[in-house]
């Protein structure tokens, strides 16, 4: 049925595919190794002498081989994975149970050993071969049971076995039960997985693979799959509204209920960007923020770039951005009470009647060396920290008069040319006729 998905890369490099409970794992693994004491040492079908060192021999194998399969692999990788260490002790526990009644305890240690290491080797392979084991079960089982099943030939005391080998050895008899019992289990698994395959395909769809097997064909849902199905509906629709399914008493509940809270709070958030940017999109003033190093920031109202005739005004320093509009004298001024707009020490209210930009003229470039004379008027205000200790940003307010400058002077000039032309006054001579 072929790898997991995301188990290899094009380039042919491995990726780990990690368990997702390690803990849980190796409790299991713990188990197994009990259940091997009453696995092996049932195996005597009576409670005899040997049962003991049945029991001694098969816990030896398998320390030996969780020890083996750590140091072995941690010298290899450079980390101590606990992979090694399971699946080390499985391979330990398999390789001593064909013979567990007919070694020494040293030989045992050796067995256990030799077991981890060839555990390890193979996981490596099969790697190299792009076969997925996902729990390591080829290498922990099959050629580490493989090896033990052959160790009986190589150190089985002859007369604990009383058996009568063929040829005469019995590690040749050995190996013709491993080609008998692969020839049946591979053989007979083969044929019938392989009609299976054909009536209906083993391998899920890429789809299902990623929901879980645990969904798709058993409908047992999992609290972390609907934490993801949620948070995957959100991320493809944008839907904020959408609120995740809470049980009060598991972690996930309380995840769940944590996420649903940022959830309402970023959604109220972003309601209020929009309401914003909604402002900031028509108003007629310009609006923007300046920052400690005098430049603009990003947020600024439309109606800013109109009014200085620039796009792009973020990050640009407001001081060079204002030099070439208005008189040397007045740009000085301006750079001396930015300044003091970000010192603390000076109070806002003292320094504003400083301002040198209320009610200025501006010579402004509008393309192509043409330039347009506007009066513009700016205010500024200060925004503090939560402490109001620190000044964070200085907000500035730029209103175009130009129009009603122009339009006031008009008002002087029709006021000016009527009351010139108007008949004079009667005097006090007439007032008395």
């Amino acid at each position: 049925i072929g790898p997991r998905t995301g188990r290899f890369n094009k380039d042919g490099s491995a990726n780990k595919i990690q368990g997702s409970d390690i803990p849980m794992s190796v409790a299991g693994i713990i188990v197994l190794w009990f259940g091997w004491i009453g696995f092996n040492g049932g195996s005597t079908l009576a409670m005899t002498s040997a049962v003991p060192g049945i029991i001694l021999r098969t816990c030896l194998a398998g320390a030996a081989g969780m020890l083996a399969a750590l140091f072995i692999g941690w010298i290899i990788t450079g980390i101590p994975d606990v992979n090694f260490v399971m699946n080390g002790s499985l391979a330990g526990l398999v390789a001593i149970t064909a013979n567990c009644h007919c070694v020494t305890g040293l030989q045992s240690v050796i067995i256990g050993a030799v077991g981890g290491t060839v555990m390890l080797v193979s996981t490596f392979l099969l790697e190299k071969l792009h076969i997925d084991d996902a729990v390591g079960a080829i290498p922990a089982h099959l050629v580490a049971g493989i090896w033990g099943t052959l160790a009986v030939g190589i150190f089985g005391d002859p007369d604990i076995l009383g058996t009568t080998p063929l040829f005469g050895s019995q590690l040749l008899a050995q190996a013709i039960g491993v080609g008998a019992c692969f020839a049946w289990a591979f053989g007979v698994s083969f044929i019938f997985l392989s009609i299976m395959n054909m009536i209906r395909p083993l391998r899920v769809s890429v789809e299902d693979e990623m929901k879980g097997l645990n969904i798709v064909e058993h409908g047992a849902s999992t609290e972390i799959y609907d934490l993801f199905s949620v948070m995957e509906e959100q991320a493809r629709t944008g839907d904020l509204s959408k609120r995740l399914p809470v049980e009060p008493f598991t972690e996930i509940g309380q995840i769940a209920s944590l996420y649903n809270r940022v959830m309402t709070s970023l959604e109220q958030n972003t309601i209020a960007r929009e309401e914003y940017a909604e402002i900031f999109s028509n108003v007629s003033d310009g609006l923007f923020l300046i920052d400690p190093d005098y430049r603009i920031c990003p947020n600024y109202s439309a109606a800013t770039e109109k009014i200085f005739a620039t796009k792009d005004l973020s990050g640009k320093d407001v001081r060079e951005l204002l030099r070439e509009m208005i008189a040397p004298d007045k740009s000085a001024k301006f750079a001396n009470f930015l300044e003091l707009l970000f010192d603390p020490d000076h109070h806002e209210r003292s320094i504003s009647p400083m301002n040198p930009l209320a009610a200025t003229h501006f010579k402004i470039n509008i393309g192509y060396d043409t330039f347009e004379a506007k009066l513009l008027d700016f205010s500024f205000y200060r925004i503090y920290d939560a402490s109001r200790t620190k000044i964070l940003h200085v907000m500035a307010v730029t209103r175009d008069q130009t129009r009603l400058s122009v339009l006031a002077k008009e008002v002087m000039k029709l006021r000016a040319k009527y009351m010139g032309s108007s008949p004079a006054a009667p005097g006090p001579a007439s007032s008395a006729t």
